[in-house]
Order: structure tokens, then sequence, then C-alpha cells
């Protein structure tokens, strides 16, 4: 078998390829940085939210910079597809048996092509939204969901819920909880992902979430450090809080599974040094206490990695892309909403649970 390039083949395109994504679509952003997050396709109905996020999707296509990051994805992913099936012959050559050199050359190229991959991947151009949808919308997240939830139901309480439990915290306990989320995920999706709402007030709170709820990205938050929300930031918010619409977490199976990435003994040195090291420590303290382990908020974290290296519902999150968001994905994205907090707690005793969550549930 003919071996592969080292390189995939250069790009044609003359477009230029900028870090700093110029357009966010799906109406969260434009070029001017103006933010409309208004996704009204009343009625919001599958079909016509469909059709909405399927015309946005063409026209992000048409873009120069998203046609590039496609691009160049693509080709580092047959480039890594041409490595594993060479690497595949020479291991399974009969005539004269397997070249040690040869093959250890080509795992190392191939080594170089993942890593590659990896790095071009990362900072999609698009819209996040509009990505979250689509992975959202793929029978495969849609079995991830349902087989999730099927999953957990078991330790969930059973029978019908009593009335005085209705419209509480408590009424989530009850299997019913899950289940409707189960039969009704067409229609939720598509109402979820139908309108988005927007708050104009100046807030510290950059948005906000709850189940089979749009969300709310506020007009005119601003971060810790008092800057403003670019429209990119914007549009990082309103996929977050949209995952927020689409899943909650009131299973003990599902809770101490998605807690299983966070290394308690860290995080509990974290909180006492926070706790010890002045008012700014102890307000930081105070904010991330409870949020931090949060199995919703940990889960709309791992999406916002999800949509950083622009991964579709049949892309696996690896030990490398962990690794490239340790130390690339807040100073590329400036956003940092405890996600610096949550990798410090996601240590190497606990990292492989941190993959095996990321990609089993349907995030």
């Amino acid at each position: 078998m003919e071996r592969p390039r080292s390189e995939p083949a250069p790009q044609t395109s003359e477009h230029s390829s900028e870090t700093v994504p110029k357009i966010v679509s799906s109406e969260v952003a434009r070029e001017s940085e103006t933010v409309s997050v208004e996704k009204d396709f009343a009625p919001s109905n599958s079909t016509t939210v469909e059709r909405a996020y399927a015309e946005g999707w063409e026209h992000e296509r048409q873009i120069p910079e998203i046609q590039d990051y496609l691009q160049e994805k693509e080709e580092y992913s047959e480039a890594v597809r041409q490595w594993d099936v060479y690497i595949e012959s020479l291991m399974t050559a009969e005539e004269n048996g397997v070249d040690p050199q040869e093959l250890e050359r080509s795992l190392n190229t191939r080594e170089v092509m993942k890593n590659k991959l990896v790095e071009v991947s990362a900072n999609y151009p698009g819209d996040w939204t509009g990505l979250l949808y689509r992975r959202m919308t793929d029978p495969i997240s849609k079995e991830k969901f349902v087989s999730q939830r099927t999953e957990a139901l078991p330790a969930m309480k059973e029978g019908v819920v009593p009335e005085e439990y209705r419209n509480t915290k408590f009424e989530k306990k009850y299997q019913q909880h899950y289940q409707t989320q189960v039969d009704d995920y067409d229609e939720r999706v598509a109402s979820i992902f139908g309108h988005t709402n927007i708050d104009p007030s100046v807030n510290k709170t950059l948005g906000h979430g709850n189940i089979n709820m749009p969300g709310t990205v506020y007009l005119n938050a601003i971060q810790k450090d008092d800057s403003s929300l670019s429209a990119r930031q914007k549009n990082i918010i309103e996929a977050h809080e949209k995952g927020h619409g689409l899943r909650d977490f009131h299973s003990p199976t599902d809770i101490k599974e998605v807690l299983s990435v966070l290394d308690v003994d860290t995080y509990n040195n974290l909180m006492t040094d926070l706790q010890a090291s002045g008012q700014e420590g102890v307000e930081r303290y105070r904010s991330i206490r409870n949020y931090l382990k949060d199995p919703a908020e940990i889960i709309e974290r791992m999406g916002q990695f999800k949509n950083y290296f622009g991964m579709q519902a049949t892309e696996s999150f690896t030990k490398k892309h962990l690794d490239y968001v340790r130390e690339h994905y807040v100073t590329d994205t400036k956003l940092d909403n405890s996600v610096g907090d949550l990798l410090h707690c996601v240590t190497p005793k606990t990292e492989a649970a941190f993959l095996t969550v990321i990609n089993k549930y349907p995030i």
C-alpha cells in the first residue's frame, strides 16, 4: 500500500484565515458587533426551526473564514484516516512481516497529524448555537439522550408526583421528569432553539437558563474584570444557556457520574486556599463553591469545549483535546466563566472519568 503524505495537500483557497471570528451567525452577532439574539421562528415547530437553522448553516458555509476552517479540518481528518489505514496494513502484512522502523515512523507521523487536527479544529469561527443545534438533532445525540436518561431513571422516585410537589424542585426527583424529556425530545429541541430571550440590563450574570427554557442572554453583560462581552462571547453564552434548557440532572446515578470528573482533594484544597486569600478570594469562593459542583454546570462547560472544536455528534473528545483546552481555551475565547476552576479540578486522577462523561452524554 502506498505511504500517505506526511502533510495534507496545500489549500487552494485564497481566503484569509483569521483567529478571531468576524461573524457569528444565527443573528447573534454581526460584523458590527451588534447583537440581536432573537431567533423567533414562531410557531416553534420542528420543521420551521429545522429549516431556519439549515438556511443559517448554508449561509455560514459561504463565509470565507468558515470555508477555510472546514476545509483544513477535513484535510487533516482525512490525513489521519489514511494513516490509520496504512498503519493497519503494515501491522497485518504477511509477505515480509512488519517493518519496525517504518511502523515507528508511521506511528509518529500519525501522531503529528492528530495533534495538528486538534489545533486546526480549535476556535470554531461559526455560530456555536447552530453547531449545538446540529449536534442535538443528530440521531446519535438523541440515542445518547434516551440511553442516559433511561439508565438514570431507576434511581429516581417512582409513581405520580404528589400535588404538593408540583412546580417545585422536588417534582424533578421523580422519574416522570426524565421520562417526559425523553418522550418530548424533538418538540423540546425545537422550542428551546426557536427563540432566545434578551435582557438589556447591565449584569455580571452573563446569562440564564433552565430546563425546557430557551435561555436568556444579557445584552449588556460584563465580565469579572468589568469588560463588556463581545459578540462572540454572547454567542458562547447563548449556546451554554440553551444547553441548560435541554438537560438537567436530578438522578443520583447521573449526578454521581458527572461529579466523578472532579478531583475531590483538589477541589477542597482550592476552596480552602480561596477562603484564606483575602476578600477577593472569599468572594470567588462564595461564587463557585456550589456552582463548581453542579453537574449541569460541568456538562455545559463540556458543551463549550465541544463547540470550541466545532464538533459534530460523530466526533469523540480525546485527551489531546483536553490538553489543548487547558492551554488555549480561555486565551482564545477571552471568557472564563469558571472554566479555569473546572479544569484545575480535573486532574490526572479524574481525566479518564472526564473523557467518559463528555463522550457518553449528549452534549
